[in-house]
């Protein structure tokens, strides 16, 4: 009975000081956490009901005629000295640095539940993996509370092998209800930086964004990051509309060598909040980034836009800028620095009368 008292009365010192860390936070105004800018999250004269029902119009002309060619391999097996990652599909994926294993929003449901009446379905062959199929995770970084980068399934799943879970400020909530022990989560602020070892250091860094799950908006904090493993840094980008907070990445935290950033779910009616292909590349410059590797496309049609049309404008801005991109094939251990955009999975099968 006093192991119970106990436990209970730690929960809410945990509360209590969760928020007041988050009323401490300077981005935390007017009861809600905010941008570096002004951001809208739709353009006036938008709504979530308008949108939907473009959304179920062209649904579609949208998707991909044929199941994408996704790879499956063995993610166990022993990885490279090389640095590898392996994508999932939309922004989840694997980081194999040195010994590290570091796994980043990981979605493995094939359904997102956007609202209780709302549901999307991943395309076709991108659903390959299950948390079963994953090596040892040393950490787990979520970017924010979206239900396409925090699936609450994968989360319960990992929370069982005992995964440390590194969370911008106010998204440990979720994960306590999910049974994940609060000493095995980490709260960022922008800014914060997290040493995990000697050789490993992750920075939380600002996005321009939003949050929220319902009807309660922005309640936790959205964020990016910069993680460095001896000294080889790694932009998780996460979401985020294009703004001058990539420059200010790059000034405090150096020439990033991978920057992994969105280029898909855009759109004229959230302009602020998604960043088209041509600004994921302007982006990718900011960053001083030595390879871009797009993400937040190829799996859950979240957006009007053609499902191959973020790669496809994506490439053309890439050459216009002389920007190196890793555009990996869906599940495939992938070279970061020595398997550039040779292999264009996307052009292997004849989606010739998809419409763009």
């Amino acid at each position: 009975m006093a192991a119970i008292f106990d436990t209970f009365f730690r929960n809410i010192q945990r509360r209590r000081d969760r928020k007041q860390r988050i009323s401490m936070s300077e981005n935390y105004q007017h009861r809600q956490f905010q941008n570096l800018v002004p951001t809208r999250t739709y353009l006036k004269g938008t709504s979530f009901l308008s949108l939907f029902r473009s959304y179920l119009r062209i649904s579609h002309e949208r998707d991909p005629l044929l199941p994408l060619p996704g790879v499956r391999e063995d993610l166990k097996a022993q990885a490279s000295r090389a640095p590898e990652i392996i994508w999932f599909g939309h922004s989840s994926y694997l980081l194999y640095i040195n010994r590290w294993r570091i796994l980043v929003d990981p979605v493995f449901s094939n359904t997102l539940s956007l609202t209780p009446f709302i549901k999307v379905k991943g395309y076709a062959g991108t659903s390959i993996y299950t948390v079963d199929d994953l090596p040892p995770i040393d950490f787990v970084i979520i970017t924010h509370d979206h239900q396409d980068h925090l699936d609450f399934k994968s989360v319960r799943e990992l929370a069982k092998r005992g995964c440390l879970f590194c969370v911008p400020l106010g998204v440990g909530t979720y994960l306590e209800r999910l049974q994940v022990p609060a000493t095995r989560i980490m709260e960022f602020d922008w800014w914060d930086q997290l040493p995990v070892d000697n050789t490993v250091v992750l920075t939380a860094t600002p996005a321009r964004h939003n949050s929220g799950r319902g009807l309660f908006t922005n309640k936790t904090l959205w964020s990016s990051y910069v993680l460095n493993i001896d000294g080889l840094r790694i932009f998780i980008g996460g979401d985020s509309g294009y703004g001058e907070h990539f420059k200010a990445i790059a000034a405090r935290c150096g020439i990033i060598d991978l920057a992994i950033l969105e280029c898909g779910q855009y759109g004229d009616h959230w302009p602020d909040i998604h960043m088209t292909p041509e600004q994921t590349i302007s982006a990718g410059k900011d960053l001083d980034a030595r390879v871009l590797m797009p993400v937040h496309w190829g799996r859950f049609p979240l957006a009007l836009h053609n499902w191959l049309e973020p790669v496809v404008r994506v490439e053309a801005a890439a050459a216009k800028a002389s920007c190196r991109l890793l555009l990996p094939q869906i599940g495939k251990r992938t070279f970061i620095f020595h398997d550039q955009a040779e292999n264009k999975w996307w052009e292997q099968m004849d989606y010739s009368k998809q419409p763009l």
